[in-house]
């Protein structure tokens, strides 16, 4: 396996697992709020429901996967995933494309690049986790297809055990 593949997937590793919480820094200090001594007569009173903030980022509604639902699937041996399967966002960018996904609850993720050479796509190092298992693309590239702005392949993946699954990704990419 050359050095560079290795390389890529470490990093691939090592991004997922940040992105799912395995990696976690510490949280930054919470500004402090200024408490006036005294209110003021202009000032509403505290109980006011009319003056407390309201959220601005809507409670997840796709099941707890924490991502937005983009109508992507991702299956291994024919099975779903998991609800974060259908949260994969795909970015094309030149000659190439951007494929991830993440759960907020750590359930499962998905990292990996597309190329586009002379019209025909590729998925290049594709890694997937689930909360049990992490899965690695075993070729190094594989065909896929780009219809539009929809994309596909299936591959063979290597578990991180020492087995191998068929996985297959669908998601709609934008520019």
């Amino acid at each position: 396996m050359p050095r560079t593949r290795i390389l890529a997937i470490a990093i691939a590793a090592l991004s997922t697992a940040a992105l799912s919480g395995c990696i976690v820094s510490p949280p930054a200090a919470a500004p402090v709020q200024p408490q006036p001594s005294a209110p003021a007569a202009s000032d509403p009173a505290p109980t006011d429901p009319t003056t407390d903030p309201t959220p601005t980022d809507p409670a997840p509604t796709d099941g707890g996967s924490g991502g937005t639902d983009t109508g992507s699937t991702v299956t291994i041996d024919g099975q779903p995933a998991g609800a974060w399967a259908s949260t994969v966002d795909c970015w094309i960018a030149g000659d190439g494309a951007l494929l991830t996904s993440t759960a907020d609850d750590g359930s499962g993720s998905l990292l990996g690049t597309l190329a586009n050479t002379g019209g025909t796509w590729t998925a290049e190092g594709i890694l997937v986790t689930t909360d049990t298992e992490l899965y690695v693309q075993q070729d190094e590239s594989v065909p896929a297809t780009m219809s539009g702005s929809s994309f596909s392949t299936e591959f063979v993946a290597t578990t991180i055990s020492g087995g191998t699954v068929t996985i297959a990704v669908t998601a709609e990419c934008t520019s």
